[in-house]
């Protein structure tokens, strides 16, 4: 009974950074921070999508890897630096990268710990 508990949280996180990822993704047309140059847009977009790849890596999986929850956090990390790398701090996409860092690295770690406690009850019960 624990473990599916456990599971469908980490399932909910991986879904939830799916989306935030894709919404990374798109953001530099909807923010208009796309005319800051490629740099901007092509850190979006591929920082966008690798978030998107983890997280459904982990969703569709029968056993989601810690590890892919921790290089979402880390590329949450690098989500709230990048405005600042590519100089696009003073558009309203510093904070959309901002409120998306924050959102994917607490779905990351959510999902991280989901995953750890399903293990631990699973362990415990062989």
């Amino acid at each position: 009974m624990f473990i599916s508990n456990y599971a469908s949280r980490a399932r909910i996180a991986s879904g939830t950074s799916i989306f935030l990822g894709i919404w990374l993704l798109v953001s530099p047309w909807v923010f208009g921070y796309q005319v800051d140059g490629a740099p901007a847009i092509w850190n979006s977009v591929t920082v966008g999508g690798a978030v998107a790849f983890f997280a459904a890596c982990n969703l569709l999986s029968a056993h989601p890897r810690t590890g892919l929850y921790w290089i979402n956090v880390l590329l949450a990390l690098w989500i709230m630096m990048s405005p600042f790398r590519y100089g696009y701090a003073a558009n309203t996409g510093f904070f959309d990268n901002l409120v998306l860092a924050v959102m994917i690295a607490g779905c990351a770690i959510g999902g991280d710990a989901a995953t750890a406690s399903a293990e631990k009850v699973r362990k415990s019960e062989v």
